[in-house]
């Protein structure tokens, strides 16, 4: 047994209420009209979406915009992929990756990266969904937690977390470049300051003055006759006076002049000094200002007020067709939320969900697809019975991107629902999945919606086998049918 003691590295962060009753069941203020649409995705883990998903999404938006029916859009959690925003932390810009991440982490300023990420996944929903005139709102559920499936909380932690640590360092960074600079300042003023100046000049003058004496009487006993007499103590008083009167004025002027020279060279030589120290202290980018809420993942996103688009609180869901204000209740209509713990049977988790809240409920799944349907006793009739439905959504990111595993039950899926008389939205979740020739495609009543090229699901590899004589060309080629890349 090892009794050795270990440390322990604890870090504690801002964690955001996970409570679906905390984070709230919002609803829009009036019911949908009978016709409109609801269509859902989830588990999209931008910017490592699946695009032949989203492209099979766009085509079916793009026919219910054919049609004129009106569609609210929702993103059903799992939006952003945390590993993508782990990499902009780096101190040095990332080389490979997914181009949003390659191009963000150009910035130098660690702020501006993800900044400039989400002004990214801005552009990406204007670009591809927002030019849809017939959709009334797209709205972004965010994901508080997830069972192996990225999730959104986790892209705020990793965002806080680095946050709170740079700024730590900035602090201290610039707590020392305070104390250089503030030293500096004391340099300056003690070097500029006139008293400083007539000091070092008075120091000056009496040195000048005693070398410019010695040199004048020097030059005085060098040009008298070798053959002269000795100097009377009169003449000698004489050259010293003479000595004095030449030293003083000389020694003057040039003590005057070299004190100024000598103030400004140390100045010079301690800014080079300090600065250079206060540079690698604080660096310029460091002390430039960027706002950043980072406890407000809504305007972290950055949509303005007058956009089509609602992003609703960590772990909140939405309930549609069910709210009436006069009694302040939630009944008989559908649920859209994140999934916050995870069942191995497809289904499981929104049959438990539906019969814990009594209405109608969509999840996104952990990559789960299901249609349940199911008749109940009515709760305002003894004699009545209710349809019921409990949907989970599958999941829309590459899956080529797994870090560990391929999990179980994973699937792509799509939901689309309908308002139907009297307000009641009946729906299904479509399966979204590859074709004889690799495009992805689903099928919603009679209609094929597809993407436009073959999926990466399907990536099969040449083996090349011994199968008899084969020239240096066969055995390099691949003879499945199936392989994609050859076909590319």
């Amino acid at each position: 047994m090892n009794d050795k003691q270990t440390q322990f590295l604890v870090s504690i962060c801002k964690h955001p209420d996970l409570s679906l009753a905390k984070a709230g069941i919002y609803a829009p203020t009036a019911d949908l009209p009978v016709g409109t649409e609801i269509i859902t995705v989830a588990n999209r883990a931008w910017p490592l979406i699946d695009e032949a998903c989203d492209e099979v999404l766009i085509d079916i938006l793009r026919d219910k915009e054919k049609q004129g029916i009106p569609v609210l859009l929702i993103f059903q959690g799992g939006e952003f992929d945390y590993h993508s925003f782990e990499k902009l932390n780096s101190d040095t810009p990332v080389t490979d990756g997914h181009p949003y991440v390659v191009a963000a982490s150009q910035f130098v300023r660690w702020e501006k990266r993800v900044l400039q990420m989400f002004k990214f996944y801005r552009e990406y929903i204007r670009n591809k969904f927002l030019v849809f005139t017939n959709i009334i709102t797209v709205v972004l559920e965010l994901k508080n937690m997830g069972p192996g499936i990225r999730n959104d909380v986790d892209t705020l932690h990793v965002i806080q977390r680095e946050k709170t640590r740079r700024d730590l360092i900035r602090l201290k960074m610039s707590t020392k470049a305070m104390k250089l600079d503030r030293r500096l300042s004391q340099h300056i003023n003690r070097l500029t300051s006139g008293k400083f100046v007539e000091n070092l000049t008075k120091k000056l003058k009496a040195e000048y003055f005693a070398r410019l004496q010695a040199e004048y009487i020097s030059v005085a006993m060098a040009s008298r006759d070798k053959d002269a007499e000795p100097m009377t103590a009169e003449e000698n008083a004489q050259l010293l006076k003479d000595a004095k009167t030449f030293a003083e004025s000389d020694a003057a002027t040039k003590a005057s002049g070299e004190a100024d020279k000598e103030a400004q060279r140390m100045l010079a030589e301690i800014q080079a000094e300090l600065g250079q120290q206060i540079a690698e202290e604080f660096p310029e980018h460091e002390k430039e200002y960027v706002e950043f809420p980072d406890s407000d993942f809504e305007k972290l996103i950055g949509f303005g007020k007058d956009e089509r688009v609602k992003v609703l609180p960590l772990g909140a869901g939405i309930v549609l067709n069910g709210f009436k204000p006069a009694r302040n209740a939630v009944y008989r209509g559908t649920l859209f939320k994140c999934i916050d713990f995870n069942r191995m049977i497809p289904g499981q988790a929104a049959l438990y969900e539906r019969r814990q809240r009594g209405i109608d409920v969509v999840l996104n799944s952990g990559g789960a697809f299901s249609n349940t349907y199911f008749m109940t006793a009515d709760a305002n009739s003894q004699l009545g019975f209710a349809q019921c439905q409990a949907i989970e959504v599958g999941a829309n990111f590459d899956r080529s991107e797994l870090r560990t595993r391929d999990y179980k039950n994973i699937a792509s899926a799509v939901y689309v629902g309908q308002v139907l008389s009297g307000g009641r939205i009946h729906g299904q979740a479509y399966l979204i999945q590859p074709g004889n020739d690799g495009v992805l495609f689903t099928v919603i009543g009679t209609k094929v919606y597809s993407a436009s090229k073959p999926t990466e699901l399907c990536n099969f590899k040449p083996l090349p086998l011994p199968l008899g004589s084969t020239t240096e060309e066969d055995a390099a080629a691949c003879n499945n049918e199936h392989c994609h890349h050859c076909e590319e």
